[in-house]
């Protein structure tokens, strides 16, 4: 959806909240000499914020019951994977969130550790992978899937992690149909 505040240029966000939650909730990296973000993480109650309807397809709505599911997000890419499975507790699904810091880590409020894997790329040199945890690219461990170990995969983030992954799923046998994308820029 589109969000912005008076005066200012609107940016697009996912839905961080689950769709019967009584709260609209985006989830935000404050980047510092942003036009909007500063902003944004300054709000307070009854601060006037201007919101557009959704318009994206990103949704789970091409999903069946039963499906393994694979979830796949870089940074803030994460949002929209909080808003699945919070909308419907029930799914199979594993999630690989790929960040540049363990200070990105958002996974922890989206499912429980026996579902996700964390991947840092750019650690501190004494941080030390704890389990759920490795360093490196979360690339990688797409091209270690066992062909037919998921039915459907969804990828959020950055693009060229999307570009790798998609040809990386085809590659082990996925129906591009059955792959689902939302870029950021």
């Amino acid at each position: 959806m589109q969000i912005s505040l008076p005066g200012s240029e609107g940016r697009a966000y996912s839905l961080y909240s689950g769709e019967n939650d009584p709260w609209l909730e985006i989830l935000i990296r404050v980047v510092e000499g942003g036009q909007l973000t500063p902003r944004l993480s300054r709000l307070e109650p009854g601060d006037r914020v201007e919101v557009e309807a959704p318009k994206g397809r990103f949704t789970l709505a091409k999903s069946h019951p039963f499906e393994k599911l694979v979830l796949v997000a870089t940074g803030t890419g994460i949002a929209p994977f909080r808003s699945f499975v919070r909308s419907s507790p029930l799914l199979d699904y594993t999630l690989l969130h790929g960040v540049r810091s363990i200070a990105d880590d958002f996974a922890t409020e989206v499912c429980p550790a026996s579902n996700r894997l964390l991947c840092v790329s750019a650690p501190p040199s004494d941080w030390q992978p704890t389990q759920g945890q490795q360093k490196g690219r979360l690339t990688p461990l797409l091209a270690n899937l066992e062909p037919g170990t998921i039915d459907r995969a969804y990828l959020c983030g950055n693009g060229r992690m999307i570009m790798e992954a998609f040809e990386i799923l085809v590659d082990k046998g996925l129906q591009e149909a059955h792959i689902h994308t939302e870029t950021y820029f």
